[in-house]
């Protein structure tokens, strides 16, 4: 039995995070230990949770990731459900905040990658995402700058950008 389906059926066919039912073809393992981060593919690593849920996560520490989740006060939302994402500006559509939420680990990753290398300002970031996701339209691209703004993963001040938990 593959570590998925096993990992699925201990926990209900439910998210690790969102206690949620996950539809067919939507689960995906989570490792709590990012394997970039040094983690295993041990069971006792891994959780089973939504791929928008993972995507979110990325390879933040576990420390991070569970912070992430308790500042849900209250109970912590699962991006994939309507409306849950942080629209843009303006009000993004479920699309762009869907694939926002799925891209944002991809985001993260290059973001760290770089080091102090990182965009110094807010349309430089934007044609980092841009080059990185050329397939984004310039309304997922701002999807993503949201939630990099709500996990505060970047702050702005001005124009310039600063990457407090990067």
């Amino acid at each position: 039995m593959k570590q998925l389906q096993r990992l699925l059926f201990l926990q209900g066919n439910r998210c690790f995070f969102c206690d949620l039912q996950i539809p067919e073809g939507e689960a995906s393992v989570e490792h709590l230990d990012a394997l970039s981060n040094g983690g295993e593919k041990l069971d006792e690593n891994c959780v089973v949770c939504c791929k928008t849920v993972n995507a979110a996560l990325g390879n933040l520490s576990v420390k991070e990731k569970f912070r992430a989740v308790l500042r849900h006060k209250g109970g912590f939302t699962c991006p994939r459900q309507a409306g849950t994402v942080a629209p843009a500006a303006g009000g993004a559509s479920a699309e762009a905040s869907d694939y926002a939420a799925e891209h944002l680990g991809t985001v993260l990753e290059n973001l760290q990658k770089r080091g102090n290398k990182r965009p110094k300002g807010i349309a430089t970031l934007r044609n980092v995402i841009a080059a990185l996701l050329p397939e984004a339209a310039p309304e997922g691209i701002d999807a993503i700058l949201d939630l990099l703004r709500e996990g505060t993963y970047i702050a702005e001040e001005g124009k310039s950008v600063c990457y407090p938990r990067l």
